[in-house]
């Protein structure tokens, strides 16, 4: 194994480890709506890194730089995504209440939280470029698709661990106990990051 493939699964490990939108919402979901629901966003996750890691493997990452009207719509989307969400959470810690329960052990429901964890993942196109610098630093001194293969299947390994890490720590008793009790704040701050992102998108070239 390469000294670049290793470097490129490491930066991976630490992109995908650090707190952001998609970690503090999964977070969010696992102390308000237990580990079943929180699960369920973390395969919706971990889709969507797939989804961007697959396009990094097969190159559509210069699709996007040719056509630079699709990557400007592709931020809009996402940027609107993510300040529909900090709004709403907003909303949550205003109201100095916790998010309308639902039944995590349902079907649907946790279908909803696959979805929204897919959306979270798909609403950030930095993320193909970040997928990007990965593939071609791993490529640097290998050859070949199956480098890039065994890079994408290793990572998305890395992020089902993170994020099912994230899903079951934060899923426990006493951890969803101290959310209960300062969940006013944790929201507010939630929606600070999921604004932060919002507005590097709309303000990015």
């Amino acid at each position: 194994m390469s000294h670049h493939f290793l470097l490129a699964v490491v930066s991976y490990f630490v992109a995908t480890a650090s707190p952001g939108p998609s970690n503090m919402a999964l977070m969010a979901v696992a102390m308000n709506q237990g580990r079943q629901a929180a699960f369920a966003m973390a395969c919706g996750i971990v889709a969507g890194s797939l989804f961007w890691g697959a396009m990094a493997v097969l190159g559509f990452a210069s699709l996007l730089n040719t056509y630079a009207e699709l990557l400007a719509l592709l931020k809009l989307l996402g940027a609107a995504y993510l300040s529909w969400l900090a709004i709403k959470t907003w909303r949550t810690a205003l109201a100095g209440r916790l998010a309308s329960p639902t039944c995590s052990s349902e079907r649907s429901a946790l279908k909803k939280h696959f979805r929204r964890g897919l959306h979270l993942h798909l609403s950030n196109p930095k993320a193909i470029f970040a997928w990007l610098a990965i593939v071609t630093l791993a490529s640097q001194d290998t050859s070949g698709w199956r480098d890039s293969v065994c890079l994408l299947v290793v990572c998305m390994g890395i992020g089902a661990m993170v994020f099912g890490t994230y899903a079951l720590a934060f899923s426990f008793s006493a951890v969803r106990g101290w959310y209960h009790q300062w969940q006013r704040y944790l929201n507010a701050m939630i929606g600070a990051v999921f604004a932060s992102a919002a507005g590097r998108l709309w303000c990015s070239d």
